[in-house]
């Protein structure tokens, strides 16, 4: 009877543990203010030229990304900003695996820079430093 018991455990944990995915649940919502935040869209502007099936998004263009994970991946589609996301032609952009991942786990920092190769934060490169405020110094008279 021990010996039934035990199999069974052991059945029991290995199918719990080949269940679990390389990104947790609470990590999938973190991921979810990179397409939004407070409601409206984030815009990126694409660092690379992406080609798929024939169609170009342009270096330099305003997107919006959607971002899908699974038990084993995470991919990220760009789509352009003037698009609605329904009607959008979206290109995958970036497919990271779990291997890709120290100890097969998902690591947000490394995540950050695989995707920041390939987008940034519309008006991050915009704006540009104003130049620092001089004094006039007032001229004396006697």
């Amino acid at each position: 009877m021990k010996k039934i018991l035990l199999f069974f455990t052991l059945i029991q944990l290995l199918v719990v543990s080949s269940c679990s995915s390389f990104i947790a649940d609470e990590e999938v919502q973190k991921l979810k203010v990179y397409e939004s935040d407070n409601g409206s869209y984030q815009e990126y502007v694409l660092l690379e030229e992406t080609v798929r099936n024939g169609m170009v998004l342009a270096k330099g263009e305003r997107v919006r990304i959607l971002i899908v994970t699974d038990d084993e991946w995470i991919k990220v589609y760009a789509y352009r900003s003037s698009e609605d996301l329904l009607k959008s032609v979206r290109f995958l952009v970036l497919h990271m695996f779990n291997d890709d991942f120290p100890d097969s786990k998902f690591d947000r920092e490394k995540f950050d820079l695989e995707l920041g190769k390939i987008v940034a934060k519309a008006g991050a490169s915009d704006k540009k430093k104003k130049p620092a405020a001089t004094k006039k110094k007032k001229s004396k008279t006697r």
